[in-house]
């Protein structure tokens, strides 16, 4: 069911890229504990294959070769508090980049405000070079 609801996301992003340059999002949201990490790491990775794949149709072409993850989890900005923020670790990862990670000292100050800043550059770059970037949440 995953792989088809993975299909019909990509083959509507495909179609709107046509029309207009825009800006592809995946929103991962859910309780603590639910796989969101993994969802979406398992996401970007499926997304890169079809990507990069021969039979992709040619509308998807190579755009989101690049898929990436922005964490807005606000803990998971801090270094050194990985366990108790259940962080994915970089086996986890699989080869998928993540950003708003382990950037902080524990102590700092992170607000939404530094967030929006933060998550929206990356969100504005172009598709050749951020490509689909998921968003993952922890509440």
């Amino acid at each position: 069911m995953l792989r088809a609801w993975i299909r019909k996301l990509l083959g509507s992003m495909a179609r709107s890229n046509d029309a207009s340059p825009g800006h592809d999002l995946v929103a991962v949201i859910g309780c603590t504990g639910t796989g969101k990490s993994k969802l979406a790491v398992e996401l970007a990775q499926h997304v890169q294959r079809l990507s990069s794949s021969s039979s992709s149709s040619s509308s998807f072409g190579n755009t989101y070769a690049n898929a990436q993850i922005i964490s807005a989890d606000s803990m998971q900005v801090y270094r050194g508090l990985d366990v108790i923020t259940n962080k994915a670790t970089v086996g986890e990862m699989g080869g998928v980049q993540h950003h708003l990670m382990s950037f902080l000292d524990a102590g700092r100050e992170y607000t939404i405000k530094d967030f929006t800043s933060q998550a929206g550059v990356l969100v504005s770059l172009s598709p050749q070079e951020r490509a689909l970037i998921s968003i993952s949440r922890q509440y």
